[in-house]
């Protein structure tokens, strides 16, 4: 991917990643001008990869790749099996990224996209850590970045500011991970915007 690109998110444009939006998402994205297209992996198992690969290539644009956890797979769940799904579906977008050709994969990779309507429990920050310190390492062997993006508090209750995410990223130390920020998140939750980015 080119340095300082351009790109869209695919959700600007369609709501899932068939292989009719995927060819409408990328035509459209290159027609306007952007540089790559932001594709999110609902489903690791149905992602068109070798068609958004091939689209992509004819179109000239670059692929990037983002994801969220939901309430049946969550790295920061008190209930083991839904954590270990959280795991296993990061582990397999991480796979998916790569095939893509995308650099990294971003997005919401440590609870659910969802309104949470009490505090994490004691032990989510440990299981999230954990998780991570493996996860580190397979983005590692995939070449690929792993990312975490923070939102704000009415789609997580876990890591809602640069500062929690970049604490995160710190703490699992490993080369492969980043803090993705989001500026419409930012807005939301960060009281000085300049001064986060310049503190993390």
């Amino acid at each position: 991917m080119k340095k300082n690109s351009i790109g869209v998110h695919n959700l600007v444009f369609v709501t899932d990643w068939s292989e009719a939006s995927a060819t409408k998402a990328i035509a459209t994205a290159a027609e306007i001008g952007f540089d790559h297209i932001e594709v999110v992996i609902f489903d690791p198992l149905t992602t068109a990869t070798d068609l958004t690969v091939q689209l992509a290539r004819q179109a000239g644009i670059d692929v990037a790749a983002g994801m969220a956890l939901n309430p049946a797979a969550d790295l920061s769940s008190p209930d083991p099996e839904v954590s270990a799904r959280g795991e296993k579906l990061v582990a397999d977008c991480l796979l998916v990224a790569r095939d893509l050709g995308a650099p990294a994969l971003g997005g919401v990779t440590y609870s659910a996209l969802t309104r949470y309507w009490q505090p994490p429990d004691d032990g989510s920050r440990q299981r999230v850590l954990e998780a991570y310190y493996r996860l580190a390492e397979k983005a590692r062997t995939a070449g690929v970045g792993l990312g975490i993006e923070p939102v704000n508090r009415y789609e997580s209750n876990f890591i809602n500011t640069l500062g929690q995410a970049a604490h995160v990223v710190r703490q699992v130390g490993a080369d492969s991970m980043f803090v993705q920020m989001d500026t419409y998140h930012m807005n939301i939750e960060e009281s000085d915007i300049a001064g986060a980015i310049e503190a993390n």
